[in-house]
């Protein structure tokens, strides 16, 4: 029997779900991580792994584990010179 790989998709979905049932989620803040999730399959990867990591976390640790952890500080960062 051949079980099948998740697709980014299905990945997607999941890391929606587990967005949803952070205590204090709220709908931007679950947008938002989808949307940088989907920049990269290392980003939602990491994100997934973490969230499946720790069902106790809140919206704000998952915040600053993607700010932090993920490097979007520095990214961000990077392109602020950009804007002026």
């Amino acid at each position: 029997m051949c079980i099948a790989k998740p697709t980014a998709l299905d990945k997607m979905n999941e890391l929606k779900n587990l967005l949803l049932i952070i205590e204090d989620s709220y709908n931007d803040f679950v947008l938002a991580m989808l949307d940088e999730a989907e920049k990269s399959d290392y980003r939602r990867d990491e994100l997934l792994k973490y969230l499946r990591s720790d069902k106790s976390t809140l919206s704000s640790d998952v915040i600053k584990f993607v700010m932090v952890d993920l490097g979007l500080y520095n990214e961000y960062r990077s392109k602020e010179h950009l804007l002026i």
